[in-house]
């Protein structure tokens, strides 16, 4: 398998590489690019060679890709050819953000899917594992019997088994960042959120009956979003380039200044590339986020504030209370600096509080006629897991903490003492469809609700992970 690639772009050829490990560790491809060449071979004529006679040629496409003429005029256009001819299969990869659909690979269905950036992925190993799964369809439909016959232009001696070539797998050079480097991607970083918040305000308005959604374009430097169920405003934002540091703001509710703001992001880098550090103002911060992540990361403040404002308690729906006179499923809130969240179970002869937070996170104490735990008790609440965070619960250990889905059964694992000595479960809810075979799965991310559809409200979320 061939890479055709401009230089500026060896950075993330050497990451997708690195996802082709098992299918090289297979068997299932060899990989080649001109970093392979070895001193005093021709050039050109290696690169020829593969070019000529590899099976897979991958392209990987950017602006630089596209304004080199070596990569375009000859390595693409006989790329094509053979691609047409049935003798190879060329797989557009997409790097960076660019004009590629006029190309002569336009027509060909590129990945990731649907075309989009690997460097706007907020997870760049999940962009690269679509590439990994893309090459090996394409292996899948190669047919050996039809394979070219590999000429050899070059002559080399062969090189031994136990010689092989010794090199670092890591090639790249440290790179400088200007001033300018910097401002760029600030400004093209914040365009990108503007545009990412515009679609997503349409896509919410498709998908959400009676809600409307209205962005707008200040200036250069400034946007604002604003959700509307009804006529209602439920969730506004502002986001502008200033504040702390001059860098991007986030500010929840519509603002023409420059002077407040809940969260701000500034422009980082490390010896290779670019990318956004958040302060954390709000939810603790995070660092390497890239244009896609961090327009993530402000668009889910603007959710929050969305939920918190639709889905707030009613007084019917909670009280003050001792856990002690809890009914299970019930969450009990803190009201004090001494109080802790707390879950009480249900369905068992004696019920148990577990503590959700604090040193004594996941252990239960018995809370029958408990006058010690006070707090908001919040009954009727239910239990969500996440399917992705599913756990095989091989030799029956319960991590503490872990919800089961056993028997009729859900399950929280607990430890029964204060010294964590042992895990217990105990039934958060009971008389569920039961499978007939004493099998149970584990989840580490799930979270405590109450109610259902539109008034659906998430009020802890426990993630393990």
């Amino acid at each position: 398998m061939f890479f055709s690639y401009c230089h500026a772009d060896e950075a993330l050829r050497d990451q997708i590489e690195k996802q082709l490990s098992l299918l090289k560790r297979q068997g299932v491809v060899e990989t080649w690019h001109d970093r392979r060449i070895e001193a005093g071979q021709d050039f050109a004529a290696e690169i020829d060679c593969h070019i000529e006679t590899d099976d897979i040629i991958l392209l990987l496409v950017s602006s630089d890709f596209l304004s080199s003429d070596y990569c375009y005029e000859i390595e693409l256009k006989r790329a094509m050819e053979r691609h047409e001819a049935g003798d190879a299969i060329v797989i557009p990869v997409i790097l960076r953000a660019c004009d590629w659909h006029g190309a002569p690979f336009g027509k060909l269905n590129a990945t990731p899917p649907d075309g989009k950036p690997i460097t706007q992925f907020p997870d760049r190993d999940q962009a690269m594992l679509e590439v990994a799964k893309a090459v090996r369809v394409a292996v899948a439909r190669l047919k050996p019997a039809a394979a070219t016959p590999k000429p050899t232009p070059v002559v080399r001696l062969p090189r031994a088994e136990s010689e092989p070539s010794i090199r670092s797998s890591n090639l790249r050079l440290a790179k400088t960042f200007t001033d300018r480097d910097r401002d760029r991607f600030k400004h093209d970083s914040f365009e990108f959120m503007a545009k990412f918040f515009e679609n997503s305000l349409q896509e919410v308005e498709k998908r959400n009956p009676g809600v409307e959604g209205n962005f707008r374009r200040i200036d250069a430097n400034r946007f604002t979003a604003a959700v509307y169920r009804n006529g209602t405003v439920i969730s506004r934002c502002t986001v502008f380039i200033g504040g702390l540091g001059g860098g991007i703001a986030y500010f929840a509710g519509e603002s023409s200044t420059s002077d407040t703001l809940n969260d701000s992001m500034s422009v980082g880098n490390d010896e290779h590339e670019l990318y956004l550090k958040c302060l954390g103002m709000q939810r603790g911060g995070a660092s390497n986020l890239t244009q896609e992540g961090a327009a993530e990361y402000y668009s889910v403040a603007a959710h929050r504030t969305c939920a918190r404002t639709l889905k707030m308690l009613s007084s019917e729906e909670m009280r003050v209370d001792y856990v002690g006179r809890a009914e299970g499923l019930t969450l009990v809130v803190p009201v004090g600096k001494h109080d802790d969240w707390l879950l009480v179970t249900t369905a068992d002869a004696t019920p148990a509080a577990i503590f959700l937070d604090g040193d004594h996170r996941f252990v239960a104490i018995d809370c029958a006629d408990n006058t010690n735990c006070k707090g908001l008790l919040i009954p009727n609440v239910r239990i969500e897991v996440e399917e992705t965070s599913v756990y095989d619960t091989v030799g029956n250990y319960a991590p503490p903490g872990m919800v089961f889905r056993q028997n009729d059964g859900l399950f929280v694992a607990a430890s029964a003492d204060r010294m964590r000595m042992r895990s217990d479960l105990f039934a958060l809810q009971r008389g569920l469809a039961a499978s007939g075979v004493n099998l149970s799965a584990g989840f580490s991310k799930w979270q405590i609700v109450l109610g259902d559809g539109p008034r659906q409200r998430v009020l802890k979320t426990i993630d393990l992970t």
